[in-house]
């Protein structure tokens, strides 16, 4: 044997240690691996929320301009039937007529007053300036899909002429537009409109209002 040998060939192993630095360089790379995956999926999972975001905030933006605008189209319609039956409540039965058309109907009719105040009346309307004009008549009608406040002298013609509905819809179930119904000494203003929202969608509203007219 040669000198120096123990017990046959003996294998030499070599341990292989890291340095501090070394092992905590590993453990950073580690992590930074992790996190990048990590971000990946927040970042995903936000993109997802985003949308989902999205989609609840038109909804909602949506649903707040029905509300508003539905809101504001209860509250004119109200006015218009509303006076109307005022109007009405300044005539009586035989000075109303009612022309029944198939889309819409038109409402002529006298206010009476008592200058006087001893019981004699007279008939006609109130001209712009508030003025009482004898045998002037008031008229109701759609023009186009506007339904129009008129003031007709004593020989049928036009003085005065303003919108006081605007989108008349005469094509809601098949009713009519304006229309005015009579039972007896009960009179039935109904009024349709059509309305048109941000998201191009329109929806039709009926209102009604009913006045008891004297005789």
């Amino acid at each position: 044997m040669r000198p120096g040998a123990r017990g046959g060939n003996a294998m030499k192993t070599r341990s292989v240690s890291r340095s501090p630095q070394e092992g905590h360089a590993a453990r950073r790379g580690q992590e930074a691996g992790v996190t990048l995956i990590e971000v990946a999926i927040a970042l995903a999972l936000g993109t997802v929320l985003m949308g989902v975001l999205g989609s609840v905030l038109v909804g909602t933006t949506n649903s707040l301009d029905y509300i508003l605008k539905d809101a504001v189209s209860v509250e004119d319609m109200d006015d218009v039937v509303n006076g109307v039956r005022d109007d009405l409540r300044k005539t009586e039965i035989g000075k109303i007529t009612i022309q029944t058309g198939s889309i819409n109907d038109t409402l002529i009719f006298q206010e009476r007053t008592d200058p006087e105040d001893d019981g004699t009346y007279i008939y006609g309307a109130e001209d712009n300036s508030g003025i009482f004009q004898q045998d002037w008549s008031v008229r109701y009608t759609v023009v186009g899909t506007d339904l129009v406040r008129q003031l007709l002298n004593a020989a049928g013609a036009v003085q005065s002429s303003g919108a006081v509905a605007q989108r008349v819809d005469v094509t809601a179930g098949g009713q009519k537009g304006f229309s005015v119904i009579k039972n007896g000494s009960l009179y039935t203003v109904l009024l349709t409109v059509n309305k048109a929202f941000d998201d191009q969608k329109t929806y039709s509203k009926t209102m009604q209002s009913t006045v008891l007219v004297q005789n």
